[in-house]
């Protein structure tokens, strides 16, 4: 296949798509607008250095349901969910002896995406999907960085992308299981939250980088000639 030919495919597939567009991205420093379920507090208490923000958005209620809403997305294919997620005090996953299950499950239009068991909380180490940002369990690095002392906390940094075409987004983090202990003895908060889209560009910006594509390939076809 002639180069031009070649060169010009890929300046079609790029044109037609823009992976990783972030469509929202807050880390709650400027407040929480657009959220429902939950509210703003100080994370001043976290460990430097694992990517906490100053802000949290947190719920400690008895059925906790954190939601973001956003509408008019450009088209798109699929969309990835970024977040960290902090297990605060006594989540118990699904092996401990005591007030089990706890599962941190997400949603996108109802839909879910994501559902995990996470555990906090006795002598052994937290578990849970995602890349653990630090560890709030064990004597090698207790750690209770707010709300009740009696119990520890331990950050997750969590990336799943899902298909999606629609113009709205209705994001929900929710838990569920028979152990879950809202109040001040558990409770769930997220930082660091970005949303982004595989985005697709609209069909007149996709023939103006055509024309230009084609008329690019014409100048060095003549220059090499010349």
């Amino acid at each position: 296949m002639p180069k031009g030919v070649r060169s010009l495919g890929i300046l079609i597939l790029a044109a037609q798509l823009c992976p990783a567009l972030t469509i929202y991205s807050t880390d709650f420093e400027d407040g929480s607008p657009g959220w429902t379920g939950g509210v703003r507090q100080s994370a001043s208490g976290a460990p430097v250095g694992i990517g906490l923000s100053n802000w949290l958005y947190r719920s400690d209620d008895t059925s906790p349901r954190l939601a973001l809403n956003l509408g008019s997305l450009p088209a798109h294919s699929n969309l990835e969910l970024e977040f960290t997620f902090v297990a605060i005090d006594s989540w118990d996953g699904t092996t401990t002896s005591c007030c089990t299950d706890d599962w941190l499950t997400a949603r996108v239009n109802g839909a879910v995406v994501w559902n995990q068991a996470y555990r906090n909380f006795g002598s052994l180490p937290p578990s849970g999907a995602g890349s653990l940002l630090s560890a709030g369990i064990g004597a090698a690095a207790p750690s209770d960085w707010f709300y009740n002392g009696s119990h520890t906390d331990s950050a997750w940094l969590i990336t799943v992308t899902v298909p999606h075409d629609a113009s709205e987004a209705l994001i929900e983090w929710s838990v569920n299981g028979g152990g879950w202990q809202g109040g001040d003895d558990e409770s769930l908060a997220l930082d660091n939250v970005r949303i982004r889209i595989d985005a697709v560009i609209p069909e007149p910006a996709t023939v103006f980088l055509l024309g230009g594509a084609l008329v690019g390939l014409g100048l060095i076809k003549r220059f090499r000639r010349a």
